[in-house]
């Protein structure tokens, strides 16, 4: 489903909320998650950012942490989105029958596998997502009928555009049906250019605004990630509006380097 299409009755207020600004092109931003740590999901997601991207593909979180984190984000307005350790429909699974609201599916680099990233989102026809929903009806307040109407309809399918030949074939990833979003990973993608940790290479720039023009073409929401604010704002301007602006561990220790600096250790 595209991020303006219509969504069924039920849908929980946070995650309409975000599909409503990223149909308008509103940005949008959240953490990278990669403690496994239920408090620190809970203490972020009640600090106002508008998702949580918890990492299954970095770090030591699990599935049985993921899930605590997932339920750690409910009432508040931060979306909870997994993202998979690698692009296997049936990863997504035990993470959506937690009640994750979006996955996101790394170093896709084919329409195929964008096809097949959203296919695991939805229930048969649509999809090939096995039904036993666990904790997810719970998690988004529904019954287990009215979650599988809402989960197929609202669920964020979310791609990575993280080598050069993804980027060659985006236009084609793009017009998927169904992908809500794609995310350029700037590290891997300069990688994949021979260019490692150079981000702001102007061929990695180039590839990056190619994949934000294919997206907006297609009516699909682009994102990317910098730590840096004027950065951030930057990336706005330039429309992306997916904005990953932190991780858990750059919080932690950003806020105990300011505190000493402060008192001059």
């Amino acid at each position: 489903m595209a991020a303006d299409a219509p969504l069924e009755q039920g849908v929980p207020a946070p995650l309409q909320r975000l599909r409503a600004r990223l149909a308008a092109g509103e940005p949008v931003l959240g953490p990278v998650l990669t403690l496994p740590s239920a408090p620190v999901a809970a203490l972020l997601a009640a600090s106002g950012f508008d998702w949580l991207w918890i990492d299954l593909e970095h770090g030591a979180i699990g599935l049985e942490t993921a899930q605590q984190m997932i339920l750690a984000s409910q009432g508040t307005q931060a979306v909870p989105l997994v993202r998979l350790p690698w692009q296997e429909p049936w990863l997504a699974k035990p993470l959506l029958d937690a009640g994750a609201m979006g996955v996101i599916t790394p170093m896709v680099e084919t329409a195929e596998q964008a096809a097949l990233a959203v296919a695991a989102l939805r229930y048969p026809p649509a999809g090939i997502r096995g039904f036993g929903p666990t904790l997810a009806p719970a998690r988004w307040g529904l019954s287990v009928a009215d979650y599988a109407a809402a989960a197929d309809a609202a669920l964020l399918a979310i791609v990575q555009i993280e080598t050069a030949a993804a980027v060659e074939q985006i236009e084609q990833i793009v017009a998927v049906p169904g992908l809500d979003l794609v995310f350029v990973g700037l590290y891997d993608l300069s990688a994949s250019l021979g260019l490692l940790g150079q981000v702001d290479h102007p061929l990695v720039e180039a590839a990056a605004l190619r994949v934000l023009a294919a997206a907006r073409a297609a009516g699909v929401a682009a994102g990317t990630i910098s730590l840096d604010p004027a950065t951030v704002r930057r990336r706005m301007e330039q429309g992306f509006s997916f904005l990953a602006v932190a991780t858990d561990g750059s919080l932690l220790t950003g806020a105990a380097r300011q505190v000493l600096a402060e008192l001059g250790r």
